[in-house]
């Protein structure tokens, strides 16, 4: 081979190893991308749930009524029908909070440290509550996984 020729394939050679060397920063630039927006949904994630616990909680302590039933619900067994309803209403719109916040915790789209914080609301709340009131529908508001979830967290340590 001359001298020329050997000088192609080193070249040849070089500009292989740049390539690769070139393909392994774009990933690596990539990687970092993606992990910056996994990091932006979670913290949206985040910001959305927070949001709506605290509509949620506003919706219960703007109106005196609402604050009676939902903290006193077994403490007042002479409730009428509308009380009944409202607070019905109420704990279904809580569990379909929680539910949102165990899928989106579920499919890594929310943060640990944040979720722990629900569960434990969610603990609190089971061990509080009167799910009874929610009859033969629960099973059909809430994704089996759910239900398993809660069942778990209202079964002890």
């Amino acid at each position: 081979m001359d001298k020329s020729a050997r000088w192609l394939d080193s070249l040849s050679k070089y500009a292989s190893i740049l390539e690769a060397v070139g393909i392994l920063v774009a990933m690596g630039s990539i990687s970092v991308q993606w992990a910056q927006e996994n990091r932006l949904a979670k913290a949206e994630n985040a910001q959305a749930v927070a949001e709506q616990a605290a509509e949620f909680h506003y919706k219960i302590i703007e109106s005196d009524t609402l604050t009676d039933i939902w903290y006193s619900f077994r403490k007042k067994p002479g409730m009428t029908p509308t009380q009944r309803s409202q607070y019905r209403a109420l704990l279904e719109q809580y569990l379909i909070l929680q539910e949102n916040a165990f899928i989106q915790h579920d499919s890594g789209l929310l943060d640990e440290r944040l979720y722990r914080s629900l569960e434990s609301d969610l603990k609190t709340a089971l061990a509080n509550h009167d799910l009874k009131v929610l009859g033969n529908d629960f099973d059909r508001i809430y994704t089996q996984e759910f239900v398993e979830h809660m069942k778990q967290l209202t079964a002890g340590p």
